[in-house]
């Protein structure tokens, strides 16, 4: 059952991607355990592992250490693919 398009994408860097499925929440709960105990708290990793889990690049099954070497700009491009919102920055309201 396909529930989702798998997109296939040309990053800026001319990688070829393909999201393979919509990230679950066991893909998170794995996450935890691939970033290990020293980041396991760090959301950013957390959520490079949990990316890594549901894509391929040129071809071939994505991980974690693959996601730390990309360009920011291949990162955002995947990140929209796999419907992944970026994190809303706070509004700079002053501190009272």
């Amino acid at each position: 059952m396909a529930d989702f398009p798998s997109p296939v994408i040309t990053l800026p860097s001319g990688r070829v991607a393909r999201v393979l499925r919509k990230i679950k929440v066991r893909d998170t709960v794995l996450a935890r355990r691939v970033v290990g105990v020293a980041d396991a708290d760090n959301p950013n990793a957390i959520s490079l592992a949990t990316l890594a889990a549901t894509i391929e690049l040129d071809g071939k099954p994505a991980l974690y250490e693959d996601l730390l070497d990309l360009d920011i700009d291949d990162l955002v491009a995947l990140g929209n693919a796999a419907g992944i919102e970026p994190e809303k920055k706070a509004s700079p309201a002053p501190l009272n």
